[in-house]
């Protein structure tokens, strides 16, 4: 129950996004219907910049002192001092890659995003030039994989395209190899991360344009050191096939994410309707099993 998310419009914004992971590796879906972006993240991708040791523990006291004798403004301006040098050279967490697919389509309609929190899954449908397009997506924990599944009633063309945000201090690369991808990134420290993909499809793969296809799988591995390149390939040498992946993935996820439950004693909602209700002021019990849930699903691969 309040186990499926669905929205009746697409997330053009990252910040608007559906975020699907397994604790190690995951993306973040967004874009417009006809060109769906797959913002790709792996959690041990952070910069190692040289910090320097700052001698601050000093200022403590005061900042307490201040605050003690309600001179908050003051103890906030003390302490912007204290964190300015560590803001400065601190190792932020960067985003892995883009990975986009662009339809040879003009016009969308039908639009449905459903996010299955139960089983981790996310699908996406909708109608583009009269061609009935649905993706499955889920990151999978068992394989160690990202799987994106792809497929229209009638033949269909795409663009696949591999990019990252400009960024001066990172050399990135991507290129296609018959039905495999790669990407390379070096900061300028010399942490490394790779991507490998592998596409399975009925189509023609011509460089990164898929032609004439009703049915495209995408296996992608991610991975970050020094050895990033030869893990991510080995992870995509030997695969076991949509069905066994998908079914360990259902397995292992639900397994987790059943462990904890919370039950109203009421109809289910739409959740765009429960939602839109929220914002108008109207609350019901509804979006606390809603909000449980994606929780949930968010926290638990963690």
């Amino acid at each position: 129950m309040f186990d499926k998310l669905k929205f009746s419009k697409p997330s053009e914004e990252w910040l608007s996004g559906t975020p699907v992971g397994n604790g190690r590796i995951g993306f973040m879906q967004y874009g417009v219907a006809g060109r769906e972006i797959f913002a790709l993240n792996h959690d041990s991708l952070f910069r190692h910049k040289n910090t320097k040791e700052i001698n601050s523990a000093h200022l403590i006291p005061k900042i307490r002192e201040l605050i003690k004798h309600g001179k908050r403004s003051e103890a906030e301006e003390l302490f912007r001092d204290l964190i300015r040098p560590l803001n400065k050279d601190c190792n932020p967490y960067q985003p892995f890659c883009d990975l986009i697919f662009e339809l040879d389509g003009t016009e969308c309609t039908d639009y449905l995003k459903e996010l299955d929190m139960e089983n981790g899954i996310l699908n996406v449908s909708y109608i583009c030039d009269g061609t009935c397009v649905k993706y499955e997506c889920f990151a999978d924990a068992v394989s160690g994989l990202i799987v994106i599944k792809l497929d229209c009633d009638k033949p269909m063309s795409a663009d696949i395209t591999l990019c990252r945000m400009e960024d001066a201090e990172c050399n990135f690369s991507s290129h296609f190899d018959g039905p495999f991808a790669y990407t390379e990134g070096v900061f300028d420290e010399g942490i490394r991360f790779c991507s490998a993909l592998r596409f399975v499809s009925d189509g023609e793969l011509v460089g990164s344009k898929l032609k004439n296809f009703t049915s495209l799988e995408a296996y992608i591995a991610l991975a970050v050191g020094d050895n990033a390149s030869e893990c991510s390939r080995a992870q995509i040498e030997a695969l076991d096939g949509y069905g066994k992946i998908k079914e360990a993935h259902i397995a292992d996820h639900s397994a987790l994410y059943d462990r904890v439950s919370l039950t109203f004693d009421c109809a289910q909602t739409d959740s765009e309707n429960v939602y839109e209700r929220t914002l108008s002021g109207d609350i019901s019990p509804e979006i606390y099993g809603y909000l449980f849930n994606n929780l949930t699903f968010i926290l638990h691969p963690a």
